[in-house]
């Protein structure tokens, strides 16, 4: 790998992922402040109605946001300035049109979904929290305009900005209930969006002097790459909602409620693809249209093995306790959904990896690929959650995740092989499941043995843990020089540790 490419890559990740952890450690504080403030039937009315209403996101983003970040470098590279222009311009404006669609539509039909599907008097809230697609509208614009332009510290302040408002607005209206919670998730992105447009006023004031003119040509273009983006919204929105929207059909609130702890805390671990997709989407279609195909397959080589191997010590803390998570962050009533956080934890490792190389397709133009594998796996999962969740309520749902997920695994796997003829680094992934599981015995033995306060036997256990495991992955040099070095651009070695290198 380009050691140029390599430090670009690693320093994107970097800011990217400490952002996502800030941004996932106030989301944290917002659902403990909510778990505080409301019952956990309300809790899971709440995340109900988000999930709902978020399906319809879909609409507002028509795939439209992926050819955004697409086209930026793409015609900027060609300088296609005008072009470029008019692609903005014309997304922006179908998106907006679309919103207002979907709000109409969801007040309009409000009381016969409060009836069939929250089995509640809620259609006043429908029609309230359907304004959240209008507030997100511009927000992420903003954040899809960032991205094509590959400003990194940008783009991870969006969402940081955003739930930073969130946490503040909820404390100064202290007490909450729901009416409260949903203007302030309607309020922040458009406070956000305030915020952040003199950031997007600079990067676009260049484009402000070329005429727009919207071609045929133009349309055909980003449609043609946005409708099978489109179609792969559907499924994953399928994908993300059906558990939650099913567990409400046929289930209590209460169990919205407990599944809706544990879903979020197992995608604590999804930071980990958030910081390395976002910066390869764009990257990965420069290289593409330039030409440097070997570039961008032995980047992807790379970043399955590194990530693959980061992330397994995090999992194998969530895995050894998730009991104590579930207390420490939202308290005793909770503790219930350990099993579910468990099974949603494995979850990370298959949508770590299919987020790596669904990322390279959708940006050397395959969207399609993408889209037939997420269809799969949005079908298996409604197929999955119809025959478990009625019986097996929360612990079907989230085996119907994971199921759905290793499908998508293996379907991208062999797409990204066909096409970017990548290696899958087999041998770094078997030598990091063994290492993974000597830890995993190590800790449960630890946990037998000592007789320490929770929290205190956390800190020890998972030190003693992640110790272990960069020994081993050291020991059995899981990871080459080449590879420490890159994760040196963005994390500095000590002095005995460079020695070694």
């Amino acid at each position: 790998m380009s050691k140029n490419y390599a430090r670009h890559i690693a320093k994107g990740a970097g800011v990217v992922f400490l952002f996502t952890v800030a941004a996932s450690f106030l989301g944290y504080l917002i659902r403990l402040l909510l778990t505080r403030q409301l019952s956990v039937a309300d809790y899971g009315l709440f995340y109900a109605l988000f999930a709902f209403v978020s399906f319809f996101i879909l609409f507002r983003d028509l795939g439209f946001g992926s050819a955004i970040v697409k086209f930026i470098p793409e015609f900027e590279a060609k300088k296609q300035y005008k072009k470029l222009k008019s692609m903005l311009v014309f997304t922006f404006r179908i998106q907006l049109i679309f919103v207002l669609l979907s709000i109409i539509f969801l007040t309009i039909f409000s009381n016969w979904f409060a009836l069939h599907i929250f089995h509640q008097p809620v259609s006043y809230l429908i029609k309230i929290f359907s304004f959240i697609l209008f507030a997100d509208l511009v927000l992420v614009f903003e954040r899809c305009v960032f991205q094509g332009n590959q400003k990194m510290l940008l783009l991870s302040l969006t969402n940081f900005l955003r739930v930073f408002l969130i946490l503040i607005l909820l404390f100064f209206f202290k007490p909450l209930n729901i009416e409260k919670t949903i203007f302030i998730f309607i309020l922040a992105p458009i406070l956000t969006a305030l915020i952040l447009s003199p950031k997007i006023y600079y990067l676009v004031r260049p484009l402000l002097k070329y005429k727009t003119k919207i071609t045929k040509g133009l349309k055909n273009q980003i449609i043609k790459f946005s409708l099978p983006v489109f179609f792969g919204l559907i499924a994953y929105m399928i994908l993300g909602y059906t558990d939650t929207i099913m567990l409400t059909m046929f289930r209590s609130l209460e169990e919205v409620g407990l599944y809706q702890v544990a879903l979020p805390t197992s995608r604590l671990l999804f930071v980990f693809t958030a910081a390395l997709t976002t910066m390869l989407f764009p990257l990965s279609s420069e290289l593409w249209s330039s030409d440097k195909k070997e570039k961008l397959k032995l980047i992807l080589e790379k970043m399955i093995k590194f990530s693959f191997v980061l992330i397994l010590p995090a999992l194998l803390i969530m895995l050894s306790f998730p009991k104590l998570v579930l207390n420490l962050f939202f308290g005793f009533q909770y503790i219930q959904a350990y099993l579910a956080l468990q099974i949603l934890s494995l979850t990370s490792i298959f949508f770590l990896m299919r987020g790596i190389m669904g990322t390279s397709l959708a940006g050397i133009g395959k969207p399609i690929l993408n889209t037939k594998a997420a269809v799969i796996m949005a079908l298996s999962n409604v197929i999955i959650n119809l025959l478990l969740i009625p019986r097996y309520g929360i612990l079907g749902a989230a085996t119907a995740t994971l199921l759905s997920f290793i499908i998508g695994f293996a379907i991208t796997l062999n797409y990204t092989k066909k096409y970017v003829q990548i290696s899958f680094p087999v041998k770094s992934i078997f030598k990091s499941l063994v290492n993974s599981l000597i830890v995993l015995f190590l800790i449960y033995k630890l946990k037998a043995i000592l007789v320490m306060r929770p929290i205190t036997e956390f800190i020890v256990v998972s030190s003693a843990a992640i110790m272990v495991y960069a020994m081993l992955t050291f020991i059995t040099k899981t990871l080459s020089r080449n590879d420490i070095k890159i994760f040196g651009s963005v994390v500095k070695w000590p002095k005995f540790v460079k020695k070694k290198i």
